[in-house]
């Protein structure tokens, strides 16, 4: 898998509380990617994501499908990608 790519979102609005991040797990559950979902301390849900490009365009735009209700504003932006880390490694939700 040379088309390798990590990217970083934030999710603001009713984000926290709500079953966002079970949500997120529970859709990457369906995607061969790896990764991570978080609370953060001010009120925003924070997502890395790495794996092969088309599949997490894939995965992104089914949570902004399925969460849409909840997020106010979504910001992306490149992660650099974590040699070692396969997307065999699976997607945890973090505290």
């Amino acid at each position: 898998m040379a088309n390798l790519i990590r990217k970083k979102i934030r999710f603001v609005g009713h984000v926290q509380g709500v079953g966002f991040r079970a949500t997120t797990a529970s859709i990457a559950r369906r995607y061969f990617i790896s990764g991570f979902v978080r609370n953060e301390s001010d009120g925003s849900v924070s997502l890395e994501v790495q794996g092969e490009a088309s599949v997490c365009s894939s995965f992104l735009a089914q949570v902004q499908e399925d969460l849409s209700e909840r997020i106010d504003e979504m910001s992306i932006s490149e992660g650099l990608v974590i040699k070692g880390q396969s997307e065999t490694e699976g997607f945890r939700i973090r505290s």
